[in-house]
């Protein structure tokens, strides 16, 4: 269904991608992942053919359609019902009750359906965008970060459709729950190639790590060999009974194939400075009561919340019923239409607000930016910052005009790390991220002295950091004093969504193969690790053996030097021939991982 041979792709002096080839076959949902600014958003680009690769080609079935969830919003029918209705193939125009259908499972009423687009929120105009992208049926689906903005019970609704779709799915999603539900198969961008498995990102990734190891331990082992190589050569070369051995293992070193040391890869971190605070409470706020305007439906109605030091709350519920807003009016952005917010006088607050709000000029770039938020930190410091939001080299210099949504996103979260502050205020911080800056998010927030009150449907950001919940359901407004998941079991939404089911297992007709080449290849690897500590510890002796040939046995030490030397050489080569064997299982491997 889409081949890809050789493509290589870069922007100015940064490589996203060198020589990758892989191919997708026919009703595969392949999930993308790869860390923020790698390359995600520019492969569905290329294999859209929207953009085109510096080399290589993309080859896709003859007369395959194709649709591409765009993060370009851009409208042209007067009404929600109508702009979905545009996805509708030629011969089932007259099929306006699928666009209905569609909508309501997206969050939709029937009476929003005839609204025009733009009376709605970013969030739902992309949900329309996915509405329209879902009602062309294509045979290859590219979705790029469908998950932004919907909240629990439509991304329930959306799994169910997508684990059930009759095509091709090439997705990318921050959202690790949401991929290890729908994927046969998960596709990675690291190191500027792709590697390809059957299964979810948790299998992919335990892969990529224990090749990292594998390949780092090898290295290491390569290197102490060439030392203890060069040793024996500086020793035995001047030696005519040893002139063949130094021969041979001249030739041996040759032959092998040396391993590159790996360039690190910097994660990124996220570190937030608590100011003290000694009071119980850092805000109350008493009866909230909100509405847009008069006649517009009230959002928030008679709620109070007290938010105390080290707090840990989430705000949850369908999208569309005042999350959002409630958060806007904590952060004093929105006067709540009656009530009250008070502040302690030693209240720091600090926010995150969606749609990246704050960029006021995007020529500047990520470090401009970064200087013109804090006088206080000196030029290193602010290097030091980019550093550790994965702004390396160039890419700090880069103008903010030009970042994707994850970089945007790490650069709200970088000025939030500049002020120190003992009150977050965070609105879906994890939208556009990649799963590693999630997971690292979650890691900071946990850390973070102060309190957190955060609007986020992250299923795991809500189980590994929220104590106690704010929950909009079914027009109720309630604080619930404990985690998600005691939420989930002793309470519950009002209206349900489709219960999560077991992913499907792989569609790999070679898995059970697969399983068995890698049970095989187990007694390889053990037999190779024993046989190279029986060469660590021949040549010790023989080291030892050379250090004592000035001794009165010098004669015994040269017999002694000879023996060890050719115990040496045939370990050696049984070692390169258990190699040999293992790569041709490896190659195994990776040939079925590719073609399935």
């Amino acid at each position: 269904m889409i081949r890809a041979h050789g493509l290589t792709k870069s922007y100015g002096n940064h490589t996203l991608l060198q020589e990758v080839s892989f191919t997708i076959h026919e009703n595969e949902t392949v999930g993308l992942m790869g860390r923020n600014g790698h390359g995600k958003t520019t492969l569905l680009q290329m294999i859209a053919g929207d953009i085109l690769p510096e080399k290589g080609e993309i080859h896709l079935q003859e007369g395959a359609i194709l649709e591409r969830l765009s993060q370009h919003v851009a409208f042209t029918k007067p009404t929600v019902h109508a702009e979905a209705c545009t996805g509708l193939r030629a011969h089932e125009a007259h099929h306006t009750w699928l666009a209905s259908k569609l909508l309501y499972g997206l969050g939709f009423s029937e009476a929003e359906q005839h609204l025009p687009p733009q009376h709605f929120s970013g969030g739902f105009q992309v949900r329309i965008l996915l509405a329209r992208a879902l009602l062309s049926r294509p045979d290859i689906l590219l979705l790029d970060e469908p998950t932004n903005y919907l909240d629990i019970t439509s991304l329930r609704w959306l799994e169910g459709m997508l684990r059930h779709w009759k095509g091709t799915i090439v997705l990318v999603t921050h959202d690790r729950t949401f991929m290890e539900a729908v994927v046969t198969h998960t596709m990675a961008i690291h190191r500027q190639g792709v590697r390809k498995v059957a299964g979810g990102p948790e299998k992919l990734q335990e892969l990529l790590l224990a090749e990292e190891e594998i390949h780092e331990r090898t290295r290491q082992n390569q290197e102490k060999k060439d030392e203890q190589t060069a040793e024996f050569l500086r020793n035995f070369r001047a030696g005519a009974r040893s002139a063949g051995l130094v021969q041979s293992r001249i030739k041996a070193i040759a032959k092998q194939k040396r391993l590159p040391k790996l360039p690190p890869i910097p994660p990124v971190r996220f570190s937030f400075s608590a100011l003290p605070f000694e009071a119980d409470a850092l805000l109350k706020a008493s009866s909230l009561r909100y509405q847009y305007a008069p006649d517009a439906p009230e959002l928030l109605h008679g709620l109070s919340l007290t938010i105390a030091p080290q707090d840990r709350i989430a705000i949850v519920g369908p999208n569309g019923r005042g999350k959002s807003t409630l958060l806007e009016v904590l952060a004093g952005v929105r006067p709540p239409t009656s009530g009250s917010v008070k502040y302690n006088k030693d209240t720091a607050l600090g926010s995150f607000r969606q749609m990246h709000h704050g960029l006021p000029s995007m020529e500047r770039t990520v470090f401009e930016e970064l200087r013109s938020y804090s006088a206080l930190h000196s030029d290193e410091e602010i290097h030091k910052l980019c550093g550790s939001l994965m702004f390396t080299g160039e890419k700090r210099y880069r103008a903010l005009k030009v970042l994707s949504g994850g970089e945007r996103s790490r650069l709200q979260l970088g000025k939030l790390m500049l002020q120190p502050h003992n009150l977050l205020l965070l609105d879906e911080p994890t939208n556009h991220l990649d799963m590693e800056s999630c997971a690292a998010l979650a890691t900071a927030l946990e850390a973070y002295p102060g309190a957190v009150v955060c609007v986020t449907h992250d299923e795991a950001l809500l189980r590994s950091f929220a104590r106690k919940l704010v929950v909009f359901d079914d027009g109720q407004i309630f604080e619930y004093r404990d985690g998600y998941d005691a939420f989930l079991t002793h309470r519950g939404w009002t209206n349900t969504a489709p219960a999560m089911t077991t992913p499907p297992k792989p569609s790999n007709p070679d898995y059970r193969h697969e399983k068995e080449l890698r049970r095989a290849r187990r007694p390889y690897e053990k037999q190779v690790a024993e046989m190279e500590e029986r060469i660590l510890a021949t040549e010790a002796a023989l080291q030892a053996a050379t250090e004592q040939l000035s001794t009165a046995h010098a004669r015994g030490q040269q017999l002694r030097i000879y023996d060890l030397s050719v115990e040496v050489a045939r370990l050696t080569v049984q070692v390169q021939e258990e190699f040999t064997a293992l790569e041709q299982l490896h190659h195994t491997l990776d040939s079925l991982s590719t073609t399935s």
